[in-house]
């Protein structure tokens, strides 16, 4: 027998959006959202987000990279200081060790900052993921306790 239990506000645990995106189309040159999705494709602040996610009834939001290899990105998040922001995934440079040291070292100051994206279908090589120097970048943001989040699409 499926039995569905309906909490009441007094129990109910904070609602959290585990993936959303803001843009700013004249900071950066995205590749998404394009042209494509044209009800998207246009500047999405935090203020709007967040006005967003209150009238929906959501406590809290991870913030999910749009751009691989852009600390700017994050720390442009990070700095706007919005309290309804619990959570930040970033898009480093996985490659590069000492400039990903370096991101890592700026970004684990921002206690919200929690893990690493990345988007192989802006990279040309398909086994981009399995590269030694990726993966030794990955053993990185591991030894900082950092998630590591992958994005695959199938062809």
């Amino acid at each position: 027998t499926l039995q569905i239990y309906i909490s009441s506000p007094k129990m109910s645990a904070p609602v959290i959006d585990s993936h959303f995106h803001v843009w700013d189309l004249q900071r950066f040159s995205y590749p998404w959202p394009n042209e494509s999705v044209a009800a998207i494709h246009r500047d999405v602040t935090t203020s709007e987000a967040g006005r967003e996610m209150s009238g929906a009834g959501v406590d809290g939001a991870v913030f999910v990279q749009a751009l691989n290899n852009s600390l700017e990105e994050a720390l442009w998040v990070l700095n706007q200081q919005c309290s309804f922001i619990k959570g930040v995934v970033a898009g480093l440079n996985l490659t590069d060790h000492t400039v990903l040291e370096a991101q890592l070292d700026t970004l684990c100051k921002f206690p919200q900052f929690v893990g690493v994206r990345h988007i192989l279908d802006m990279e040309s090589d398909t086994a981009w993921v399995v590269r030694d120097d990726v993966i030794s970048g990955l053993k990185i943001v591991a030894a900082r306790g950092k998630s590591f989040d992958f994005l695959a699409r199938p062809d």
